[in-house]
């Protein structure tokens, strides 16, 4: 009897244990239907995680008292998601904003040039890396319009111009016009060329204000 009653136990033991967890899965894509691989799937509150596959999808063991599950990937806005009676999450990741910021020469203003022309028309950059087709603005400070354009067809740069935006003239009391051209035309990627210049002339990255700008910068 007591044999039986301890093999009960631990039946009953084993049944709680299976039913305090549960398998979550799903899929992960971007806005633009294609799926992104090796987005990171988190518990929030939790240890427990996994990241997509080849396809977007994933499969997680949600451990108890799990109710939100975290997902995330660069370039893109984070999302949290609820967890409700359904076991199958599929999740659409808008991309966010990607700052890229450079200072000094050796063909910087040109590689910037580039990495615009990819994005506006969701190309490979470099040949290699696949871009998501977004608007740009680059804040150029250290060419001129005329520049720039006997730059771009001298490098056979083909962009698309409804998606690629200049600011030509920038400061660090310009954040306002910054953001406001950003919300205008859905930019996803902001250059700016070059930092130093951006912020304010003249400065090391050591000094305060330098530090004022990158904090700026990231709330963008």
């Amino acid at each position: 009897m007591k044999k039986l009653l301890l093999l009960l136990t631990m039946s009953l033991f084993v049944l709680g244990t299976t039913l305090a967890q549960r398998t979550v899965s799903g899929m992960v894509t971007g806005n633009d239907g294609e799926p992104l691989i090796g987005a990171s799937v988190l518990v929030k509150g939790t240890t427990a995680g996994t990241i997509t596959d080849v396809d977007g999808s994933y499969e997680l063991q949600v451990p108890e008292g799990g109710e939100m599950l975290v997902f995330s990937y660069t370039g893109f806005e984070t999302q949290e998601v609820r967890l409700g009676a359904s076991n199958t999450v599929d999740v659409v990741l808008s991309q966010g904003l990607t700052l890229l910021a450079g200072d000094g020469s050796a063909g910087k203003t040109s590689l910037a040039y580039q990495l615009a022309e990819a994005v506006t028309n969701g190309d490979k950059f470099a040949g290699q890396f696949q871009t998501t087709k977004a608007a740009v603005v680059v804040v150029e400070l250290d060419e001129t319009f005329i520049d720039a354009t006997k730059k771009f067809k001298l490098m056979g740069l083909a962009p698309d111009v409804e998606r690629f935006h200049f600011m030509w003239d920038f400061s660090p009391m310009a954040f306002p016009e910054l953001r406001q051209k950003v919300e205008k035309t859905n930019a996803k990627v902001v250059i700016i060329d070059s930092l130093l210049r951006a912020a304010g002339g003249e400065i090391k990255t050591s000094d305060a204000e330098f530090g004022l700008l990158m904090y700026r910068l990231n709330d963008l």
